[in-house]
């Protein structure tokens, strides 16, 4: 990332990708946490500096995978639950992140040209975080919004694809 304007975007978009992983896991874990609120969102700032240093110092696969593996396995100890529940929560947050990565590189390659949107993460992350309200409001706590039907839920997701085909 040799481009001021793309690192920023990048550590912008990263420090929302996290927020909105710190909200998935008080939704997964019911606000189970072992310690304050305040805590814990100080330790997912912590994940967010580690992750964003790795990768801006390091630029590879390999090493931005270890830094969200790894501090955010740790991260779910705050949380009361069984060590299964901690690997399920790692696993469904990084299934949900490379599917939306693929699906976002599948649409830059199609289109054919290099889009900051989507190489510096803001779309990946809008859609993550997209994903973690979508999980909260209408998985976890379906009494909430009964209105929301998945039909809509599905056209909801295209409005952010659509903005993306837009700007091309």
């Amino acid at each position: 990332m040799t481009d001021h304007f793309e690192t920023l975007s990048y550590v912008i978009s990263n420090l929302f990708r996290i927020y909105a992983m710190y909200l998935f896991s008080n939704a997964y874990f019911r606000g189970q946490g072992k310690v304050k609120n305040g805590v814990t969102l100080a330790l997912f700032f912590g994940y967010f500096i580690v992750n964003s240093v790795g990768n801006l110092i390091y630029p590879s696969t390999f090493i931005n995978m270890l830094t969200n593996v790894v501090p955010y396995f740790l991260l779910t100890f705050l949380y009361r639950g069984s060590f299964l529940k901690k690997v399920i929560a790692v696993f469904i947050s990084y299934a949900v992140s490379l599917c939306i990565d693929a699906f976002l590189v599948s649409i830059e390659y199609i289109m054919d040209d290099k889009n900051i949107i989507i190489s510096s993460g803001i779309a990946t992350s809008f859609l993550i975080f997209l994903a973690e309200r979508i999980y909260e409001y209408c998985v976890d706590k379906k009494e909430i919004y009964p209105e929301l039907r998945r039909k809509q839920l599905l056209l909801i997701l295209t409005i952010p694809i659509g903005s993306i085909v837009i700007v091309q």
